[in-house]
């Protein structure tokens, strides 16, 4: 006899032959864990006895850093979980396209090193490479999200309610629009790199409104 845990666990629809997506959700919540955490190991504690107040605040841009890596893995987690709370089956093709959004945010912590370096102790134009680096990984991963967001759109047969799709496509158009801060981004970036870097601390904030606001919405209508 099953227990009642097991009985409360997703399963494979074995007349379809498609297995459940709880593990590759439950396996992507693992990355989202692990590469929120490592971000802390860019700040450096401080090691010099009587100067300790005064080289916390001198590494404050990496403060700024470590803030607007957090906020981009905090948001990607948000909607990756909004996403497959609309999903109930896996398949290969789901599972490539996850695993090429998961790379990507994998790379956020390295990204966010860099841009910490170069603020630490690089030249201005190091600190220019850190940001347009940090761009072309944030915007690397708004096109693996748009990848991930196109192939559940063509597989309605993966949904809880194929209804779902529509608003998932509704919500597919307006995904470019993550690709204009980074792109605003380095043209500050080239007269002020800190300025730009701001702006990748500020730009998740935005989209994290936009989806407690999807949020509100949706409950409304229910």
């Amino acid at each position: 006899m099953p227990s009642e845990l097991t009985r409360n666990l997703p399963h494979d629809d074995l007349s379809s032959g498609l297995p459940s997506s709880a593990r590759l959700e439950a396996f992507s919540d693992g990355v989202f864990a692990v590469a929120i955490t490592v971000l802390v190991l860019n700040l450096r504690a401080p090691n010099r006895p009587g100067v300790f107040l005064n080289e916390l605040l001198i590494q404050w841009p990496s403060y700024v850093a470590y803030f607007a890596a957090f906020l981009v893995i905090g948001v990607v987690w948000l909607t990756h979980h909004a996403l497959f709370s609309k999903i109930r089956f896996s398949s290969t093709r789901l599972m490539l396209h996850n695993l090429l959004h998961l790379l990507v945010t994998s790379v956020i912590p390295f990204a966010a090193a860099v841009v910490s370096s170069a603020f630490r102790d690089g030249s201005r134009d190091d600190q220019l490479v850190g940001v347009i680096f940090f761009a072309i990984v944030s915007a690397a991963l708004s096109l693996s999200w748009i990848s991930l967001t196109h192939c559940v759109t063509r597989a309605p047969q993966l949904l809880i309610n194929p209804d779902n799709g529509t608003s998932i496509r509704d919500e597919l158009r307006s995904q470019p629009i993550a690709l204009i801060p980074p792109i605003i981004a380095v043209g500050i970036a080239a007269v002020n790199p800190l300025w730009g870097l701001i702006v990748f601390a500020v730009s998740p904030v935005y989209y994290l409104t936009t989806i407690l606001r999807a949020e509100r919405r949706q409950a409304q209508q229910r």
